[in-house]
């Protein structure tokens, strides 16, 4: 078993602290795969959904590609390489979208699925986002959804915050058929109806 620290939150946290609309993971895999030396220095980034097989930075390019936000629809690549963070920065920025986990900490044996993490330490801001008058939390699994719903019942406030599913970006999403087209069909659809930038 290893234990894993979140560092992107602090920062992330900053950038976006007065943005309404947020992105919600469980805990990074590509974090996982740092701590267990299986990085492909190549295709991963260092930074949220930064395995190079996700899907969620394909499909958040395209959408802005689609609707001529972007000249085009790739991002850079790359561990090495500041470009590929600061292009993903650029991004959210562009779309006004925060970006966050529910973990600060966890235990694994090696595995970065969400049922294979063991969480030892919540993300402290979450506090913040559950209580914040007409924020939108997009999970990206159904369970960040359960434990956003569970957590805005205890700590936050259910009738200031809206908590929406997106279809989980993960390789492992295609056998539940969410194949490219479809996934990006259904980001496209949510997230249109809460972000101004994508209403042009």
């Amino acid at each position: 078993m290893a234990i894993i620290v979140h560092r992107y939150l602090e920062e992330a946290w900053k950038e976006g602290k007065e943005r309404l609309f947020w992105i919600v993971g469980s805990f990074p895999s590509v974090l996982v795969k740092e701590k267990f030396e299986r990085l492909n220095r190549e295709k991963d980034v260092n930074y949220f959904y930064g395995g190079g097989g996700n899907r969620f930075w394909p499909t958040l390019a395209s959408l802005a590609w689609k609707k001529g936000l972007l000249s085009t629809p790739t991002l850079p690549e790359g561990w090495d390489n500041p470009q590929a963070v600061s292009a993903r920065k650029d991004l959210l920025r562009l779309l006004g979208l925060g970006i966050t986990d529910l973990y600060l900490e966890v235990e694994t044996e090696g595995k970065a699925s969400d049922t294979a993490i063991h969480p030892l330490r919540e993300n402290p801001h979450l506090s913040s986002l559950l209580t914040r008058e007409g924020c939108v939390l997009f999970a990206t699994s159904e369970r960040v959804l359960r434990e956003l719903s569970r957590l805005l019942k205890k700590h936050g406030r259910p009738s200031a915050v809206e908590l929406v599913l997106l279809p989980s970006p993960s390789p492992l999403s295609r056998r539940a058929g969410y194949n490219d087209e479809k996934l990006l069909a259904i980001y496209e659809k949510i997230l249109t109806t809460f972000l101004t930038s994508l209403q042009a």
